[in-house]
């Protein structure tokens, strides 16, 4: 843009502008060089205080990935920021300065837009005709409100009639004598990328444009339906520009109402326009309301759409950004924290226990008083509805009334040791919380985190993942094929993991009977199960059917799944995960209220509620002189 200027002509523009307050049309015919190129300088120079792009900013530093994923964070999280912020977050995130121009450029490099109102250039009576020739040729009582907060006074007749003359230039003679007001003009009928109409009488620029659209429009914008408001200032952000056609309007002659004028029609109706404009209004109505993904959404919407009119039908990648849209959450504040509306379940009380870049904890009052009554927890992570932020959602579970019942949500940075014991520690010092067990995964830092801050309770590992590791081992070994060819190898493996149903005073003893069932091309698997890396009383589940208490953490899995499918989309951001969570704590106080009013719990599935009893049948008939029929039965009722 400006690199055929030396750092001489460079430093001219600056004292021309601040020194002698030239303006930058002048000082471009003084240096020769285009308008753009003066505001690029003069910009660089109010950002940096140099005149040249130097090492570690501008546009000829090339950002690195991880530079490059930090900036796409950036601008997703603070999409309505200008580009000077988000450049200054930038520095304060990874020291490397970026000018505002560079961050522009990278926003439409990213697929971003701005949308603004534009400034009302100096125009020619013939250009002002044109105009408005095109406002009266394209009125219908079908076009939308368009308000734009971008204040310009401009000169308007008796009539009402906006002349797109800005106020103070000069004026076309051909409407000299019909001036007789001033207002502010708000508006716009889009001609060209320009806009008109929408005043308001005895108005000017002012700085206070927001607080001014509320008191002084509120009275005629109520006379309008369906108008879109769009800030002065550019923003940036996932969205087409507003381009539906205002209205006719005008004005009574002391200006203080809004009056609708019909304009007799030209033309005959513009059927496909309306069919495809139904067919917005109903994807949008959905976006809102339903949980379906935005492709079913459309699917579901065009499955009755006329196939006559199809060709003025939108890009389908365009439909599907329109009921994004109106998905989009609140953003995060300007300290990365969470709005102050998704603080607050729907009942009003408060949401969130903790928060910081490491660690975001959701529950309420009323969730830990539950979680303090129930005496066996439940806990896992999962991935998939993570925000990129973080790397899992942590959720803590009670067994309430029979029913394992989420109570605790954490957004946690990473899997370590340090990380688990900040997410218990917090929850600890709630009250004074005395569970008798606790069933994870098998996940080391979480089991070294239990055993620090719970060294009173029974740990228990989840059967399921102790299948799962059992099976790692085996594909570890390449015994795969011999697991599915080999019937007497895959009964034993299976009695393997039927130990967990042992008494642990006997497992030792099931263990050495059943070693000898192996032959020798699964010496190096026997190797790694007579050296386990976890303790018995950890995997062993005996005790757990005895007192009818979940074996493994498939009530957590099935829960993940299914608010997985709620949530719709993968990683999806902080303020959206946080209001699927929110309906899910609305939908959770609901059951435990109906559970404490008689409500039986929802049934297990039959298939499962008749495994769970021949397990119980077979562990209740133990008799350590049987110990191979024991292992054969168990082995027929569990699964890798």
């Amino acid at each position: 843009m400006s690199s055929h200027l030396s750092v001489g002509d460079r430093w001219r523009i600056v004292s021309l502008k601040f020194d002698q307050g030239l303006n930058v049309h002048e000082i471009a015919r003084i240096v020769n060089c285009s308008v753009r190129t003066v505001y690029y300088i003069l910009s660089l120079y109010q950002d940096t205080n140099d005149i040249i792009e130097r090492s570690g900013r501008g546009r000829h530093n090339m950002l690195n990935d991880y530079e490059m994923h930090t900036l796409r964070q950036m601008l997703y999280r603070y999409s309505n920021e200008t580009s000077t912020s988000i450049a200054n977050r930038f520095f304060q995130r990874t020291d490397l300065y970026v000018s505002p121009p560079t961050i522009r450029r990278y926003r439409l490099s990213f697929g971003f837009r701005p949308v603004h109102a534009r400034i009302q250039p100096l125009i020619n009576a013939t250009h002002a005709q044109q105009r408005l020739h095109f406002c009266l040729s394209h009125a219908t009582d079908r076009w939308y409100n368009v308000i734009f907060s971008d204040e310009k006074a401009f000169e308007i007749d008796v009539t009402g009639l906006v002349y797109y003359i800005p106020h103070n230039r000069p004026r076309p003679v051909h409407f000299q004598s019909q001036v007789q007001y001033r207002a502010a003009v708000f508006g716009a009928v889009w001609y060209q990328g320009r806009s008109n109409l929408v005043f308001i009488r005895n108005r000017t620029n002012t700085t206070t444009y927001v607080q001014y659209l509320e008191d002084a429009l509120n009275s005629h914008l109520r006379r309008l339906t369906e108008y879109y408001f769009i800030h002065d200032r550019p923003t940036w952000a996932h969205t087409a520009q507003a381009h539906e056609w205002l209205r006719r309007i005008h004005t009574n002659l002391t200006m203080d109402s809004v009056l609708l004028e019909q304009i007799p029609h030209s033309h005959a109706p513009n059927l496909n326009k309306i069919s495809v404009i139904k067919l917005q209004n109903n994807i949008k109505a959905h976006a809102v309301i339903g949980e379906e993904s935005s492709s079913n959404i459309l699917h579901s919407a065009l499955r009755s759409f006329p196939l006559h009119f199809a060709g003025s039908l939108s890009r389908t990648d365009s439909l599907i950004r329109s009921i994004r849209r109106q998905r989009q959450m609140e953003p995060l504040d300007e300290n990365n924290r969470l709005p102050t509306k998704l603080k607050k379940t729907d009942r009003g009380d408060d949401f969130v226990l903790y928060e910081d870049d490491k660690l975001i904890v959701f529950t309420t009052r009323s969730n830990l008083s539950v979680l303090k009554n129930c005496k066996h927890w439940f806990a896992d992570g999962t991935f998939k509805v993570c925000p990129d932020d973080f790397y899992q959602l942590f959720t803590l579970h009670g067994l309430f009334m029979s029913h394992v019942i989420p109570l605790v949500y954490g957004l946690l940075i990473g899997k370590s040791f340090d990380d688990y014991n900040q997410f218990f520690e917090l929850i600890l010092k709630q009250d004074n919380f005395a569970p008798e067990s606790i069933l994870t995964d098998f996940e080391s830092a979480t089991i070294k985190s239990v055993h620090t801050l719970f060294p009173n309770i029974l740990h228990k590992g989840c059967l399921f993942h102790f299948g799962q590791c059992v099976w790692r081992h085996i594909q570890d070994c390449c015994l795969t094929k011999k697991y599915h060819e080999d019937n007497d190898f895959h009964l034993n493996v299976k009695k393997l993991i039927a130990l967990a149903f042992v008494p642990i005073v006997d497992v030792i003893k099931a263990f050495e009977l059943l070693e000898n069932e192996f032959d020798d091309d699964a010496d190096e698997f026997m190797c790694w199960s007579k050296k386990p890396k976890f303790v018995h009383e950890l995997w062993n589940v005996y005790d757990r059917v005895m007192n009818n208490l979940p074996r493994s953490n498939n009530a957590l899995e099935g829960w993940h799944n299914a608010f997985a499918n709620r949530v719709c989309i993968n990683h999806p951001t902080i303020p959206k995960l946080t209001d699927k969570i929110l309906q899910e704590q609305s939908k959770l106080e609901v059951d435990i209220e109906q559970v404490r009013q008689g409500h039986e719990p929802k049934p297990k599935k039959a298939s499962y509620r008749k495994l769970d009893e021949r397990i119980k049948r077979l562990v209740q008939a133990y008799d350590s002189n049987h110990m191979a029929q024991y292992l054969s039965g168990l082995a027929a009722n569990v699964h890798l």
